[in-house]
């Protein structure tokens, strides 16, 4: 699975530079991460922050590779599935969506944009620094979430959304995603992360 994420991270950056049409737009906004098991969820707030390359195919239709990073909190404690959580705790993830989009111009500087696509994310950091005793981990020490066997940190995540550009230099965008793989590793539940993303990105 590592070798197909690394795979399509190549080939993004290789898209990068192929056509001499092709637009380049650097974007931050708000997410909201959900992992759920089907019965309780756990939400994070956080914001990202990346760069993509819309590259034209054919009318209005385009395919844009792009590479985000995001940094996701939250203050709780309780249980989730097999993965118990306490205190506050950080995630990071490396995102690579490749989304085919259609552009429809409205009027004069103004263009509206729906977008769809699959995601690939890696979990780069998953941490809680506890606030009260779990297990082998005492009150004020920190977790690691990814230090077991049954987290996993690959996920493919499927998602769409729309936007709107005004005078081909902003961009404003509301997208959904949702996580396919099962990132719970152990055969006690299944465990789904989605995110709510919310943005704007400057274009060149």
């Amino acid at each position: 699975m590592k070798k197909i994420f690394a795979a399509v991270l190549t080939a993004s950056m290789m898209l990068i530079g192929t056509s001499a049409f092709a637009q380049f737009s650097a974007g931050a906004g708000y997410m909201n991460s959900t992992l759920n098991d089907g019965k309780e969820s756990l939400a994070l707030n956080g914001l990202y922050a990346g760069v993509s390359y819309n590259i034209p195919i054919a009318g209005g239709l385009g395919v844009a590779p792009g590479v985000y990073f995001s940094l996701l909190t939250k203050k709780d404690s309780g249980n989730l599935g097999t993965f118990t959580y306490a205190g506050d705790r950080t995630d990071m993830y490396l995102t690579v969506p490749l989304d085919l989009n259609y552009g429809i111009r409205i009027a004069d500087g103004f263009k509206a944009l729906l977008f769809a696509g699959p995601a690939f994310s890696y979990g780069l950091s998953s941490k809680t620094k506890l606030s009260g005793s779990i297990g082998d981990f005492s009150a004020g020490s920190t977790r690691d979430n990814y230090g077991y066997e049954d987290y996993g940190r690959i996920d493919v995540m499927l998602g769409g959304g729309v936007g709107v550009e005004l005078e081909n230099l902003v961009r404003f965008t509301v997208g959904y995603d949702y996580g396919m793989m099962d990132l719970d590793k152990t055969d006690a539940s299944t465990l789904h992360r989605s995110q709510l993303h919310v943005g704007v990105a400057f274009l060149f």
